[in-house]
């Protein structure tokens, strides 16, 4: 994998992700992006989102949402995807963002908007 299909395929993920509008952040991170991989490996992608204030907002996004997600990443990606929340929902995997990775996404939200605000890995 080149540094150009990288920087391709994380531009059209940039294009998918800013239409979803609870999408904070997203990253790549991983061996693809450290160049370590294996001709198997997948892309590690994680995602940041707004709050989700209720159980049922939770439960929305982890049945409908969240596969949905997966689904569209994965059409626009040559490797298996494995997504991940940064740092919820009992996975956390800010340490290995924090290792390695290209921020493909942040939205920039307005003075007015009651999001806690977290520090950016990149």
């Amino acid at each position: 994998m080149s540094q150009e299909q990288l920087q391709k395929i994380t531009s059209i993920m940039a294009i998918w992700a800013e239409k979803q509008n609870n999408l904070l952040r997203l990253w790549a991170y991983g061996s693809r992006v450290k160049g370590n991989y294996k001709i198997e490996s997948d892309f590690d992608i994680a995602f940041e989102i707004l709050p989700l204030l209720t159980a049922q907002e939770k439960i929305a996004f982890q049945s409908q949402v969240l596969p949905l997600w997966l689904e569209q990443l994965q059409q626009l990606s040559p490797w298996q995807i494995h997504l991940e929340p940064w740092a919820e929902y009992g996975t956390n995997v800010a340490s290995f963002v924090a290792e390695a990775n290209i921020l493909i996404y942040e939205r920039h939200l307005t003075n007015h908007s009651s999001v806690n605000k977290t520090t950016s890995l990149s």
